[in-house]
């Protein structure tokens, strides 16, 4: 697949397509299934810090030469690196839109300031089952990573505050990402698609159905020289 560089900055976001094959897919399912205990009568999600990390089954997803060129691309084809923050995550469930670089409150911080140097900061998102499956994938808030307007910080906020006030009285309960007036997008993955987008991206997991599990796999890349993690 070829990558809309324009698009990506404005979106902050591409889906590259698939970059494991049906092989390859089984095998880290399982790892995942088998080493996050999961039991299969319990739909609660399960989540890991650590497993592509210490199970060398997954190192490969780390210098995979599709996901490498298409991070390279986006870099202007400089050098690039592996950052160790990397999650799995079972049925991780619907819940409070955000952001997963270090400077969270938009324009605020060493992250917003491309003065110097661009953003290059990515993270890395490989779904292991497919939105016909599970009913269910990533949602993002396109643009969110180059700006927000006043209304949309104040919806986010308080969308945020919902969401944690009534997973503190009832935590089973998922909330659907509602956004009036701001623009987003559920990623429809297939199996072994690998999303890529900007760690400033406003995002949040879709809402957990009983279709099927949702499995997925993320991690960081960074541009040689990118000091903002």
């Amino acid at each position: 697949m070829k990558i809309n560089l324009d698009l990506f900055k404005k979106n902050g976001y591409v889906n590259i397509g698939n970059v494991l094959n049906h092989d390859e897919i089984k095998t880290l399912k399982n790892e995942i299934l088998n080493n996050l205990n999961y039991n299969i009568n319990n739909k609660n999600y399960r989540f890991s810090k650590n497993l592509v990390l210490e199970n060398q089954k997954f190192f490969s997803l780390l210098v995979n030469s599709k996901i490498i060129s298409s991070i390279k691309f986006l870099c202007n084809n400089k050098i690039i690196f592996f950052t160790p923050h990397t999650d799995a995550h079972i049925n991780l469930r619907a819940g409070k839109i955000h952001r997963d670089n270090r400077d969270r409150v938009f324009g605020i911080g060493d992250d917003w300031n491309e003065s110097k140097q661009n953003y290059n900061v990515f993270r890395i998102a490989i779904y292991l089952t497919s939105y016909q499956e599970s009913k269910t994938s990533l949602t993002v808030f396109p643009g969110t990573h180059k700006k927000e307007t006043t209304y949309q910080n104040i919806w986010f906020r308080f969308f945020n505050k919902v969401v944690r006030n009534t997973h503190k009285f009832f935590p089973l309960i998922q909330i659907n990402q509602y956004a009036p007036f701001i623009k987003k997008k559920i990623l429809k993955v297939n199996a072994g698609d690998c999303i890529i987008f900007d760690k400033r991206l406003r995002h949040a997991g879709g809402k957990i159905s009983n279709h099927a599990d949702k499995i997925a796999i993320f991690f960081h890349m960074v541009k040689l020289k990118t000091c903002i993690l």
